[in-house]
């Protein structure tokens, strides 16, 4: 992260798939959590569904940018 934000462009468009990304999953999880695992009892899944929604979230915003974006996708790189 340290070294996409050296120019401000990229800074910005990977803080804001940050947020993005934080807030999707934020909704995504406790409307998972509250209707889907609390009331079936598979709480022990919990940290499993939400590391695989913060992954597709994360897949998501990289094909997003990649297409709308290709100039900050080669910009921002592993990242």
């Amino acid at each position: 992260y340290i070294g996409v934000s050296q120019r401000i462009e990229t800074a910005t468009g990977m803080g804001m798939a940050v947020v993005f990304v934080m807030t999707m999953a934020g909704l995504v999880t406790w409307i998972l959590q509250t209707f889907a695992l609390m009331p079936l009892g598979l709480e022990y899944l919990q940290t499993i569904v939400f590391i695989l929604v913060i992954a597709s979230l994360v897949q998501f915003v990289e094909i997003v940018i990649q297409k709308m974006s290709p100039v900050l996708y080669e910009a921002l790189g592993i990242y």
